[in-house]
């Protein structure tokens, strides 16, 4: 039709059709894959005729155009001799999923080597996951479809003495939009690695929780300098009180000594006060 002209740039009086030219016009890349299809329909080995591939266009550009069709007429043989079809621009089509598939493969890029761990979970319940970013696998050593796959896996490998407090915690995102959580959660390798959880929530038209969005960040090395830190003020706390009972020990043997001096001082300074006395009552004018 004239339309076919026009969506490659010609005039429909420009063109003369025919299938030596349409191959011509295909892209190197296409033209293997494009016979392929078509001599498969042909051939009866697919029931469809249906193809995408890049035309070139009067100006020396590409345009992605999807192909449909059927055969119409056979001989007698039962070979065909006439096919109806259609050729749609499919161009910004096929440009909007490239940039889809560049975004997502850019976004699994930062996904898998950012320091923060990102998840979405059910907002009741088990708190099951939804979603995991791959890096948790870095951080953890478990993999996102452990999760995905285990409603309670979170749970279950959070420390049994941080769930409680934790579960409480989340009851509050029934009033709030947003929380901070540390807790302990289990290492593949069987270690205990701390997690800030920063959980923000997600409602429904009513108000009500529906998915839990956040993010993870070990923070097992601020911990244990925090420890180690809270260990180091408790040693100087007791240092300070040991030598404070040990100056208060000194300065009581120092009383005591101080006492015995001025007693042993004291008789001998009597004499002497005595003798000078003597001494000025009978040679004062001297």
């Amino acid at each position: 039709s004239p339309e076919y002209a026009r969506m490659l740039g010609w005039e429909p009086e420009e063109v003369y059709e025919t299938n030596a030219s349409w191959r011509e016009r295909l892209h190197p890349d296409d033209q293997a894959s494009v016979s392929r299809v078509f001599e498969d329909y042909l051939a009866g080995r697919r029931s469809d005729y249906r193809v995408e591939f890049r035309q070139r266009t009067k100006d020396g550009s590409w345009k992605w155009i999807l192909s449909l069709g059927q055969v119409q007429e056979r001989d007698a043989q039962g070979q065909p001799v006439r096919m109806l079809g259609t050729h749609t621009d499919i161009t910004a089509v096929k440009q909007a999923q490239t940039a889809q598939a560049e975004s997502e493969a850019r976004l699994r890029y930062l996904l898998g080597r950012a320091p923060t761990v990102i998840y979405t979970a059910r907002a009741e319940g088990d708190y099951a996951a939804t979603y995991y970013s791959p890096n948790v696998s870095a951080m953890l050593g478990w993999q996102p479809a452990q999760f995905l796959q285990d409603g309670a896996f979170w749970l279950d490998h959070m420390h049994p003495d941080d769930r409680p407090g934790v579960l409480a915690r989340l009851d509050e995102l029934h009033e709030r939009d947003g929380l901070v959580l540390e807790y302990r959660f289990l290492h593949a390798d069987g270690r205990w690695r701390w997690m800030r959880d920063e959980v923000g929530v997600e409602r429904g038209a009513d108000g009500k929780p529906t998915e839990l969005v956040g993010s993870w960040s070990d923070i097992t090395d601020r911990r244990d300098a925090e420890e180690q830190v809270r260990r180091f003020a408790i040693e100087l706390e007791q240092r300070v009180v040991e030598r404070t009972e040990q100056l208060l020990a000194a300065n009581k043997d120092l009383e005591s000594f101080s006492y015995s001096v001025s007693h042993d001082l004291r008789s001998p300074l009597r004499h002497i006060s005595s003798f000078v006395s003597l001494l000025e009552e009978h040679l004062g004018e001297q």
